[in-house]
């Protein structure tokens, strides 16, 4: 998946950096200081553009995400809100806020901020995904597994909504299922270590510590700076 983005990211730059308008020549320029990791130059020129062509949404959503990138979650989430206000036909302005709440912490608003989006756009992948862990971060495994079932239904492909469902269906008590949906995605070759941690974590909480050492262990091996690498170590201590 990684490889994909980054080559429709690859192509944006490409377009963006040839095209005549001055505009989308600036926004390349600033999803090039972006990738530099210039994120305080690269938002204040997004900031600019955003003003000067307010009904162009690209400025807007970029400049959120720099914000993100710089540690500035509070100014993200205000500059999303500003934004969705100014332009509420575009309903990525609104996830981008939803993402910064979510990835402070702020469960409760992140939902709040996705509500309109889903009464609005009902299908909408990522406010389902959004909305779904917030549930699922909320104890509610039932109502989390109800969004990634829906949103799975317009992306079946998506590796973030099958680990959003495994892990519902583990939180309700339904292990064996997850574990079965987990194998099924591992079994298709997908390159997301969460899947592994999370398959062998189970495995060893469902007594069955040979298929899940084994996991934990591939996962420490293929994904050794990985979020769970300390947290598999320590299911292979049987802590």
């Amino acid at each position: 998946a990684s490889a994909l983005h980054q080559a429709a990211k690859d192509d944006f730059l490409v377009v963006f950096s040839a095209a005549r308008d001055p505009y989308d020549r600036r926004i390349a320029e600033g999803m090039m200081r972006l990738e530099a990791g210039d994120y305080e130059p690269a938002q204040a020129g997004f900031h600019f553009l955003a003003g000067e062509k307010p009904g162009r949404p690209e400025a807007f959503v970029l400049e959120v995400w720099a914000l993100r990138k710089a540690g500035k979650s509070q100014d993200a989430v205000q500059a999303a809100r500003k934004s969705a206000g100014e332009q509420p036909n575009v309903p990525y302005l609104g996830l981008v806020g939803a993402e910064a709440l979510f990835a402070g912490g702020e469960m409760e608003a992140a939902r709040a901020a996705v509500g309109p989006l889903l009464q609005r756009w009902p299908g909408l992948v990522d406010a389902l995904r959004i909305e779904g862990a917030a549930r699922l971060a909320g104890h509610d495994p039932a109502a989390a597994l109800e969004c990634a079932e829906r949103a799975l239904r317009t992306d079946p492909d998506a590796d973030e909504l099958h680990l959003l469902r495994a892990r519902a269906l583990a939180a309700a008590g339904r292990g064996c299922e997850a574990i079965a949906a987990l194998s099924l995605r591992i079994e298709a070759g997908v390159e997301h270590g969460d899947f592994l941690f999370e398959r062998g974590r189970l495995y060893v909480e469902h007594g069955d510590r040979a298929h899940g050492g084994e996991d934990l262990q591939a996962y420490r091996t293929r994904f050794p700076d990985g979020p769970w690498a300390e947290r598999a170590r320590e299911l292979l201590e049987g802590r």
